[in-house]
């Protein structure tokens, strides 16, 4: 393939053909050129555009393609931002702009581990701590890599690289049946066990948060698939008052078609009387029940917060650990 991404990944590739795009939006024959290939043997989608990266678009892309194609995406472009490529990264989408400027991470960990060297894990990307949130509440225990990809609506390649980083760091949870990797538990660990042994590679869900005012009446984004989170969450269930602003949590994607909300809003800093507070999370906020955040996640997002730091916040947060584990 004469494309300099086999010089560049330095082992062949082969064009299969490309992707067929009726019934996708326009913009994805009109601005990108997507193709079939195979790097040694993987197969996976080739998104290369010399345009300027519009973020959410692309990412919206990505999954859809991915979710369509059962194969991951590169992405291959003359230039991203820090930005840009950390926002990738986040969200485990390769991309190639240069030998020595790419990610690929459904490549790199088998490349890694073929030359028997690898990295420890000091914390788990955020769609496998995704999926050890799943783990711990039973939800998903029994499914193997396949079924999980179809409930993530990822590819198989990204969900078998997050089974490998829940290997890595709580290799009790996985099985094997036959070649498939299986979540498994059987009723041995607690949910309080199986929380404190991930605890350490957990961190916050939270990407981004601003606050905003209502240009018009003050409205609830529940009705529009948003999620209590932070102390208008942790207020539910305990007795700690709440902040004078509601709090909210929605994902990156899920902003991304929230542009109704976004014109009737105006961001504003915190000292302007604020309606709300909105925390764009790495993954979709999970509802626990009442319309909050799953309790370890709203855990983690309230963990280091600055706004807990009075004894009954304190006591707050102490409480919400004990109900999480035990």
């Amino acid at each position: 393939m004469d494309s300099g991404i086999d010089r560049i990944l330095n082992q062949p590739v082969e064009m299969i053909g490309k992707i067929d795009l009726s019934g996708y939006p326009r913009f994805y024959s009109t601005d990108y050129d997507i193709s079939h290939i195979r790097i040694g043997s993987v197969d996976c989608i080739l998104i290369k555009t010399e345009g300027v990266i519009k973020l959410p678009a692309i990412i919206k892309m990505v999954q859809f393609l991915e979710s369509k194609n059962s194969m991951p995406c590169i992405i291959s472009t003359s230039k991203l931002t820090d930005y840009q490529k950390k926002r990738l990264s986040e969200l485990g989408i390769a991309y190639i702009i240069s030998p020595n400027n790419l990610y690929i991470p459904f490549l790199g960990i088998s490349i890694l581990q073929s030359k028997n060297r690898t990295e420890p894990i000091t914390s788990l990307s955020p769609q496998a701590q995704y999926l050890a949130l799943h783990i711990i509440d039973g939800s998903w225990v029994g499914l193997n890599a396949t079924a999980v990809a179809r409930t993530m609506k990822k590819s198989l390649p990204s969900i078998s690289n997050y089974f490998k980083e829940i290997e890595a760091t709580v290799p009790q949870v996985i099985d094997r049946c036959g070649t498939r990797k299986v979540l498994v538990n059987d009723g041995v660990l607690s949910r309080g066990e199986l929380f404190r042994l991930f605890e350490p590679y957990l961190t916050t869900p939270v990407k981004d948060s601003f606050y905003a005012k209502f240009k018009g009446r003050q409205r609830s984004l529940i009705d529009h698939g948003y999620l209590y989170a932070g102390i208008s969450a942790l207020s539910k269930t305990t007795m700690l008052v709440d902040s004078p602003w509601k709090t909210y949590a929605t994902s990156e994607y899920e902003r991304s078609d929230s542009g109704e909300f976004a014109s009737g809003l105006t961001v504003v800093t915190v000292d302007d009387d604020p309606d709300i507070l909105l925390q764009i999370w790495k993954y979709p906020p999970q509802d626990s029940g009442d319309d909050t955040v799953d309790d370890i996640s709203l855990y983690l997002s309230l963990k280091d917060s600055p706004q807990l730091e009075d004894p009954r916040g304190e006591e707050a947060l102490a409480g919400l650990l004990e109900r999480i584990a035990g």
